[in-house]
């Protein structure tokens, strides 16, 4: 049972290694909208417009090339009337998501982490994110 156990946790740790974090690319679009349906259906490509015009970074976990999680790093931060004053020039970090039978293995752990390098890197010292009441699972990660 125990030699069960950690033959597992091996696995798992092997498959952890193998995700890898950076901003989107073109290529990332269709598997995004074929494999991880968000919000609006061109929410995917106006993120990556987004992106290539500078505003934001646009952050995709992958496991090989199978896209398994995304976020959005809004490096001005948020626009939401009712917090802009109070966070202004706040980068946010948004929409955050992980495939269903991803989570709770790290994988929105290492998409925050990478979100603060990024925020590091811009030369910030600050990071924002709201989440719902509804989403108990989310509170918990942030």
């Amino acid at each position: 049972m125990i030699h069960t156990f950690f033959k597992r946790l091996r696995i798992l740790l092997k498959k952890i290694d193998q995700i890898k974090i950076s901003a989107a690319t073109s290529e990332d679009i269709a598997l995004l909208d074929k494999e991880m349906p968000f919000g609006p259906s061109s929410y995917f490509q106006d993120t990556f417009k987004e992106q290539e015009h500078g505003r934001l970074i646009f952050l995709v976990a992958r496991n090989g090339k199978e896209p398994i999680g995304h976020a959005a790093l809004i490096l001005d931060g948020p626009k939401e009337a009712e917090v802009v004053e109070l966070l202004k020039g706040t980068p946010e970090l948004s929409a955050v998501e992980v495939k269903p039978e991803k989570r709770s293995l790290g994988v929105g752990s290492q998409i925050i982490e990478q979100a603060e390098e990024a925020v590091k890197e811009a030369g910030k010292d600050k990071i924002c994110i709201g989440v719902s009441e509804e989403n108990p699972r989310a509170q918990a990660l942030y």
